[in-house]
């Protein structure tokens, strides 16, 4: 932990994650093949190589989002489990619009910027087209300000940055989760109802309803007991974990997991396989994280602790860089040097342009976020404070009053 009161492990994770993000979308802009497993999409010799064998796991970015919502699951309900009477729910939830929000419409508004600028060359690397199909739009400003406000955040939308199709996840499901804590935290059988509750979403099957159950399953990671104290055993559930975070269903290495996910689908339980193990995956790792020293000795550097903090930064800009400078060098560099070489120096500089603009984006956006939606919630919390009828000076305590003592030390 730092001074924050943050598992600096989980940073690192955190970091690496958002930079396989960045790694996936260079793999479906330059290599296609490496993501679809269609033959028409292969664009190099060595591509099938990578695409069938587990190493996948390195640009899968279904896995990193997986991890992502995981993750919130536990630290959004940190406090609570540690101090279940002291830990003040609604003042997590109210911090949660402005903290999400402004870098949100930070983002939209900075694509629009781009796409208006004409900072978007059009160049199509290869015949799939991911890039593009977007960011070649005529932007309009009430169109990106819907966005900005609400349309991201609540619905998901996005045209105006292509990888909020989780934001409206991360912030539903984190108030969701808010709720359930109110609701059952405190009952004995709430594990039980956390679990009937994330099974009824996996077995709904989209993905939204299957990344959804992991809050709930990020949460009760507190009630998870330690793995095995042998490293060997640790080591290969690590692995096993890795493998699954590579999942995909038409690699012939993954036959035996699409084999299950058939058997799956027989029984009508509808989770999407290319969703469902990277879930699995995301779980399991978060979890050997947590209580394995080694691998969170590793995880926990001062590089990766960087990249831990600019995470969601990076998340959140770093397609912008790829429509524009990864695309525009690419355009500059494919009849010099052939399409692999300029594939692959487009993507070194959009990893490398990504980290620079999310630095600055940290610094002006999330930080300031971070600080105003903790003066938000005190101010909300404390009106509702001065609103409502104050007990008597001398009046006897209790338990009750304890908690509210308790939360104001927290």
């Amino acid at each position: 932990m730092d001074h924050h009161g943050k598992n600096q492990a989980l940073e690192g994770l955190r970091g690496i994650a958002a930079l396989v993000v960045v790694l996936s979308h260079c793999a479906w802009a330059f290599f296609p093949y490496l993501q679809s497993g269609v033959m028409a999409d292969k664009v190099a010799g060595w591509e099938p190589w990578l695409q069938e064998s587990p190493l996948r796991v390195l640009y899968n970015g279904t896995f990193s989002v997986a991890i992502f919502f995981a993750m919130s699951g536990y630290v959004l309900t940190r406090k609570y489990f540690a101090h279940p009477h002291a830990a003040r729910l609604d003042e997590a939830a109210v911090k949660r619009l402005p903290r999400l929000g402004i870098p949100v419409f930070a983002s939209v508004m900075l694509g629009y910027a781009v796409m208006r600028l004409g900072l978007v060359p059009d160049v199509v690397p290869n015949a799939r087209n991911f890039l593009g199909d977007w960011y070649h739009i005529n932007p309009r400003i009430y169109l990106a300000l819907k966005d900005a406000l609400f349309g991201s955040l609540l619905y998901g939308h996005q045209g105006y940055n292509y990888i909020l199709w989780t934001i409206n996840i991360e912030f539903i499901g984190s108030i969701s989760l808010f709720a359930f804590m109110a609701l059952f935290g405190s009952s004995r059988c709430a594990g039980i109802y956390a679990l009937l509750c994330a099974g009824a979403l996996v077995w709904r099957g989209e993905p939204p309803y299957l990344l959804s159950a992991l809050f709930l399953g990020g949460a009760y990671l507190h009630a998870w007991p330690k793995p095995p104290s042998s490293p060997v055993v640790r080591y290969l559930l690590l692995a096993f974990a890795l493998v699954l975070g590579g999942f995909h269903a038409l690699s012939t290495s993954y036959q035996p997991l699409q084999a299950l996910a058939a058997w799956l689908a027989e029984q009508r339980i509808r989770a999407e396989p290319s969703f469902l193990f990277p879930s699995l995956g995301a779980l399991l790792l978060t979890w050997l994280v947590l209580h394995s020293k080694t691998i969170s000795a590793a995880l926990s550097s001062k590089p990766l602790a960087w990249l831990g903090s600019i995470s969601f930064s990076l998340y959140l800009t770093h397609s912008f860089v790829l429509s524009s400078i990864g695309l525009a060098s690419f355009g500059l560099l494919l009849t010099p040097v052939g399409y692999q070489t300029a594939a692959l120096l487009a993507s070194l500089l959009t990893v490398v342009a990504s980290l620079g603009l999310s630095t600055h984006f940290r610094n002006l956006v999330d930080l300031p976020a971070i600080r105003l939606a903790r003066r938000f919630a005190k101010w909300s919390l404390s009106r509702d404070t001065s609103a409502s009828p104050q007990p008597a000076r001398d009046a006897a305590i209790t338990p009750g009053s304890q908690s509210v003592a308790l939360a104001k030390e927290a």
